[in-house]
């Protein structure tokens, strides 16, 4: 494996390590938050149905892989065969 695509796999074991640890710090903290400022859970409209539902985190990794394709120029995958290889002369 190449050195690109061993950094891309670290890059990808990050990024959602990462985004898993900020979803269960953020549902702890927020879910403390509300109860002790002594607000309730929306329950109409869309705040209601994003806290109702798990379209909030379809949401949220959402835009963050469009982020990260966006940043990256969609260069994350792997790379052709032919672009790892050496030119050769004919």
């Amino acid at each position: 494996m190449s050195n690109h695509i061993e950094r891309n796999n670290r890059l990808y074991n990050a990024v959602s390590t990462k985004l898993g640890e900020a979803h269960n710090a953020a549902s702890g903290w927020l879910t403390v938050l509300l109860d002790e400022a002594g607000l309730q859970v929306p329950t109409t409209g869309l705040a209601g149905f994003l806290a109702s539902t798990s379209w909030i985190n379809v949401i949220a990794y959402g835009l963050v892989a469009l982020l990260l394709i966006l940043a990256t120029g969609g260069r994350l995958g792997y790379q052709r065969a032919e672009e790892l290889a050496p030119n050769r002369a004919s």
